[in-house]
């Protein structure tokens, strides 16, 4: 059924397996507008405020857009897992390290810094896992990564942040394979790896074989 009231949104998609509508407008100011339109109408049950940010927006935006919330995680239910009894039971009987192979993480993000475990930067080579300065592509991406997992793993599992893109949010084949034998040396049972590459299909199949192989 088509939208009452799309709120003056400049695109509406309509998913129709769920019943659900995404509304696409100008700025965060008319999306925050329809919102509150939109939870009056429906409940807030059923309404979701998706912002995009860039790397620029996440540092503007201070301490608080590092904290670890996502709606994403929420509305999938998958924050539940941090209080799951069968699931702490499991992680209090087996410590659980998780990689983030990324850009480091926001230096005043406290409760991120809580869960490092033999962090390391393979771009310089040092322990220090500081997202880069200045505003571009991989300016708060891992902090964003690591805020998702912050937000779904209970508190005790500790979090590696392999740091392998450098200032122009670039990162070699070289310091990720590093970065990846590297977490399977000091136990992680899981290495999160969101980056790609836009060509050498194949080079980058054996590259991964190397770090799977270890």
């Amino acid at each position: 059924p088509a939208l009452p009231d799309a709120c003056g949104a400049q695109r509406v998609v309509h998913y129709a397996a769920g019943n659900e509508y995404v509304l696409e407008f100008a700025s965060r100011a008319a999306a925050a507008n329809a919102y509150t339109r939109l939870t009056e109408t429906y409940g807030l049950e059923r309404c979701w405020l998706d912002t995009p940010e860039n790397g620029a927006h996440v540092m503007e935006d201070g301490a608080a857009a590092m904290e670890a919330t996502t709606w994403g995680a929420s509305y999938m239910n998958l924050t539940a897992y941090r209080s799951d009894s069968h699931i702490l039971a499991h992680f209090n009987a087996v410590p659980t390290r998780v990689a983030i192979i990324d850009s480091g993480i926001d230096p005043d993000n406290t409760a991120l810094h809580g869960r490092s475990f033999q962090s390391f930067d393979f771009v310089n080579g040092t322990t220090d896992f500081s997202e880069v300065s200045g505003s571009n592509n991989a300016r708060g991406h891992g902090t964003r990564v690591a805020s998702i997992l912050d937000s779904v793993l209970p508190e005790n599992v500790q979090f590696m942040y392999l740091r392998v893109f450098d200032d122009s949010g670039s990162g070699g084949k070289t310091e990720i394979l590093n970065a990846i034998l590297y977490a399977a040396q000091y136990g992680a049972a899981v290495a999160n790896l969101s980056l790609g590459w836009p060509d050498d299909t194949n080079q980058t199949y054996s590259f991964l074989d190397q770090a799977m192989a270890y």
